[in-house]
């Protein structure tokens, strides 16, 4: 690879590393808002995706187990969470580019 293509995914990796620390945190703070009657742990709703790095999605939870600030950071959550899946997805096509141009 060449010097700029490794520069390209060095400055794409850099960046990405504010999205999966937001994601981490909306981890952390959505958990700490589950609800009392939630505490049997089943507040994820059926997913239809059995792909091994998409077990936990925010879009699966049940904002009915969430407690009042729980439900509203959820939805910023599941904003953070499309951010990074677009993210990811455009580093892979940019990575494409970079390999069928080198």
């Amino acid at each position: 690879m060449s010097y700029v293509a490794i520069g390209i995914l060095l400055v794409w990796t850099i960046a990405g590393l504010p999205l999966w620390a937001l994601w981490l945190n909306d981890l952390r703070i959505i958990h700490n808002h589950i609800a009392p009657s939630a505490s049997d742990m089943r507040y994820m709703k059926p997913s239809y995706y059995k792909m091994p790095l998409s077990r936990f999605r925010f879009a699966a939870m049940d904002p009915e187990k969430l407690t009042e600030p729980g439900r509203d950071h959820l939805k910023i959550a599941i904003r953070h969470e499309r951010v990074l899946w677009l993210w990811l997805a455009g580093g892979l096509v940019i990575i494409m580019i970079l390999g069928a141009l080198s």
